[in-house]
């Protein structure tokens, strides 16, 4: 009886969807079973922290060229390396910002599959919630980005 149940309602579930959700199995599990999410976020990151990087070398090797003041290659080189971190810490509380960015881009499929069919459920008289997804908290963690900075500081940037 149970079985004959959980048939039914299946196929209850399948009259009342109309093949909306097609392919929506195969979306959601190409997204499991890809790096597209981390590609992505990496990316969206790195851009950022490279962006923010090589402006903040720029404008202090600016600053120190076009100076009045005599500055050694060593008050050079301190004013980089201040300048660089500083940029780094206002670019890392945005990894959360990136991520939602990233999960929302890569999603958008899934969610209007998702969003079609509460919408016809909803025209049916039953009532779905829409799923909320929302990131509230993001660990981090101590990132070190020692490796990063020595990388760039080994290019010739002038």
């Amino acid at each position: 009886m149970t079985i004959s149940q959980g048939v039914a309602e299946v196929a209850r579930m399948d009259l009342r969807t109309e093949g909306i959700d097609d392919g929506l199995e195969e979306t959601i599990d190409r997204l499991q079973n890809s790096d597209i999410i981390y590609d992505s976020f990496i990316e969206k990151f790195a851009y950022a922290l490279w962006d923010r990087i090589t402006d903040e070398i720029g404008a202090t090797a600016t600053a120190f060229k076009d100076s009045e003041e005599d500055y050694s290659l060593y008050d050079l080189q301190t004013s980089i390396t201040g300048n660089v971190q500083q940029g780094i810490k206002e670019v890392i509380p945005n990894i959360i910002s990136f991520m939602q960015e990233t999960i929302l881009e890569n999603t958008g499929e899934i969610q209007r599959k998702v969003e079609n069919i509460i919408a016809h459920y909803s025209n049916q008289g039953i009532n779905i919630p829409k799923p909320n997804l929302n990131i509230r908290t993001f660990d981090a963690g101590n990132i070190n980005l020692n490796d990063i900075l020595n990388s760039i500081s080994e290019k010739n940037c002038f």
